[in-house]
C-alpha cells in the first residue's frame, strides 16, 4: 500500500515537473515572437513551481529568460538581478556551457548599463570556459558581445573583425536570424567608420534574409523605412537599429 502511494506521489511530481518545463518552453517561444511583457507576467508562476519542485536548472533558465525579456523592453537595469541570480545558481556553476551562456547575457547587460569592467571580467571567464567546450552557439554569441565591447571603446576595426567572425559561425550553425543580426551590426559599424557605401551594401545583401524571417508589424515598419533609405543611399540608422533590435530579441 505504501509503495503504491509513493509511486502515485512520484508520478504526480514528475507530471508537475514536466508541465513546468513545458510552460517555460512556451514562454521561450513567446519571447522569440517579441511578447516580452507577456513573458514577464507569466514567469513568476513558473519560477514558484520550479522552486517548489526543486527544479533548480529550470529556475536558473527562467531567470535568464526574465533578464533577456527585460532587455527586450529596454529595461536593462532590471535585467541585471535575475541574470545575477542565474549566474550564482548551482546548476549554472556546475555546467561550463550553461555558465558561459548565463555570463554572456549578464556581460551584455553590463555593457549596456555602462559596467564595462564587470563585463570584461565576465567575458574573460566565458572565453576560458569555452576553450575546450563544443558549444558553437555560445562561441558565436561571445564574439558578438566582444564586438560590442570593442565598438563601445571606439575600436571599430576590432569590432568589425569580431562581428564578422560571429557571422561566419552563425552561418555554419544555420541560424538566419543571427546571421542577419550580425550583418546589421557590421553595417552599423561601417557607417560609424564613415564607410557608407560598404555599410549600404551589407544592408542590401541581408534584406532577402530578413524578408524571409517575417518580422512582427513594428519591425516590418522599420524594415520598410530602412529599405527605402538604402535605396536612396541615405541609410536611416534609427531604422537599422530598430530592425537589429527586433532580430536580436525576437
Amino acid at each position: 500500500m505504501l509503495n503504491n502511494a509513493e509511486e502515485t506521489l512520484r508520478a504526480t511530481v514528475d507530471a508537475d515537473a514536466s508541465l513546468t518545463d513545458v510552460r517555460l518552453a512556451r514562454l521561450v517561444a513567446r519571447y522569440e515572437m517579441g511578447h516580452f511583457e507577456e513573458v514577464l507576467n507569466a514567469l513568476p508562476a513558473v519560477q514558484v513551481a520550479a522552486e517548489s519542485l526543486g527544479m533548480l536548472a529550470t529556475l536558473a533558465k527562467s531567470r535568464i529568460l526574465e533578464g533577456t525579456a527585460f532587455k527586450g523592453l529596454g529595461r536593462v537595469e532590471e535585467s541585471l538581478q535575475p541574470l545575477v541570480l542565474a549566474c550564482e545558481s548551482e546548476p549554472i556553476r556546475r555546467s561550463a556551457t550553461l555558465r558561459a551562456f548565463a555570463y554572456e547575457h549578464l556581460a551584455d547587460s553590463c555593457l549596456l548599463s555602462g559596467r564595462r569592467s564587470e563585463a570584461g571580467r565576465l567575458l574573460r571567464s566565458v572565453a576560458n570556459d569555452l576553450k575546450n567546450t563544443d558549444a558553437p552557439t555560445a562561441q558565436a554569441l561571445l564574439k558578438l558581445i566582444v564586438g560590442q565591447s570593442f565598438r563601445i571603446e571606439g575600436k571599430l576595426e576590432r569590432a568589425l573583425l569580431s562581428y564578422r567572425r560571429a557571422r561566419d559561425e552563425w552561418r555554419v550553425i544555420g541560424t538566419d536570424r543571427w546571421v542577419a543580426y550580425s550583418t546589421l551590426l557590421i553595417a552599423e559599424v561601417l557607417l560609424l567608420a564613415g564607410r557608407e557605401r560598404e555599410g549600404e551594401a551589407e544592408v542590401r545583401g541581408v534584406l532577402p534574409i530578413i524578408d524571409r524571417l517575417k518580422l512582427e508589424p513594428e519591425g516590418a515598419s522599420a524594415l520598410t523605412i530602412l529599405r527605402e533609405s538604402v535605396r536612396r543611399r541615405q541609410t536611416n540608422r534609427a531604422a537599422l537599429q530598430e530592425v537589429a533590435s527586433r532580430l536580436r530579441h525576437g
